[in-house]
């Protein structure tokens, strides 16, 4: 008799306000006081997206002589794009931009040091994310961010990797990049559609940033919290810890759980919503038969 297993990776979101499925995705297992907020996406005009971009750029190359026109026309040439694209700023070395209008998604690359795979000496993991640290200062100080809505000691770390294998045997893996992401924080929660990622080469330099998504709209009071505004509101919770875990108990039966977590999440296709905080569980499920998979 054969068995047959396969496995669904799920997320699920569940609603800390009412304890109902909302029907949009919006609430907080952190204290008994929530807030709402409203968010958007930014449409930005060509002359804005690029003085963005440039100074992305200039912070990326430590170089604040680079000139605005390719960064313009960049932008001029794919003004419309609703798609993602890319170009080549040869002007000002082999660098590289990649911009998604729809999520305002920006990344600059440095080729000359992502190509640098044959770099001997690797700083490792504590002085890479030192020098993730310091980058971020310096995007904060050149007002590419706002270094309160980031909180860098939960950064994720990830990697880039090169390897060569022959004669069948293993390959020879090597670091070549240690990618640091970053969720933009909304009084401590993540906003899963809001952050930036720094790319810090082997050799301890920049290899490139990523930074966009949608922006909250608060005004942060005396203490730093960010307090809703439009029609954003704060409200008393209404579904404790307890009751969330037994519902997600009961609605998804012998889930192994991979990640449980408290975020703020845009639904996809939509470019602004007004948000709470959902709970959200990240699982996984093995479904078992005699001769087919059960789905």
């Amino acid at each position: 008799m054969t068995k047959v297993l396969t496995i669904a990776l799920s997320v699920l979101l569940l609603s800390c306000n009412t304890g109902e499925k909302p029907a949009s995705r919006t609430s907080s297992l952190v204290s008994t006081t929530l807030a709402s907020f409203e968010v958007a996406t930014p449409a930005r005009a060509v002359e804005n997206a690029g003085s963005r971009a440039l100074a992305v750029a200039k912070v990326l190359l430590g170089r604040d002589d680079l000139p605005a026109a390719p960064f313009l026309s960049a932008f001029q040439n794919n003004s419309g794009e609703t798609a993602p694209w890319q170009a080549s700023l040869e002007e000002i070395g082999r660098v590289g931009i990649w911009y998604q209008a729809e999520s305002d998604d920006l990344r600059l690359f440095n080729f000359d040091v992502m190509e640098d795979i044959a770099a001997s000496n690797d700083i490792g993991e504590a002085a890479a994310r030192q020098e993730m640290v310091a980058m971020f200062a310096k995007m904060a100080a050149a007002g590419v961010i706002n270094g309160a809505d980031f909180d860098t000691s939960k950064a994720r770390l990830g990697f880039a990797k090169f390897g060569i294998a022959s004669g069948g045997t293993a390959a020879n893996e090597i670091v070549t990049e240690y990618r640091y992401s970053l969720l933009r924080q909304i009084n401590g929660i993540d906003f899963a559609n809001a952050g930036l990622r720094i790319a810090i080469h082997r050799t301890g330099r920049v290899a490139s940033i990523r930074v966009g998504g949608a922006q909250v709209s608060s005004l942060r009071d005396g203490v730093g919290m960010e307090q809703p505004l439009g029609s954003g509101r704060r409200f008393a919770r209404g579904v404790p810890n307890e009751v969330i875990e037994a519902r997600f108990t009961r609605d998804v039966p012998n889930a192994r759980r991979i990640r449980s977590e408290v975020m703020y999440i845009l639904p996809d296709g939509v470019r602004s919503a007004l948000l709470e905080p959902m709970q959200t569980y990240t699982f996984s499920r093995v479904f078992v038969s005699d001769a087919s998979v059960i789905g």
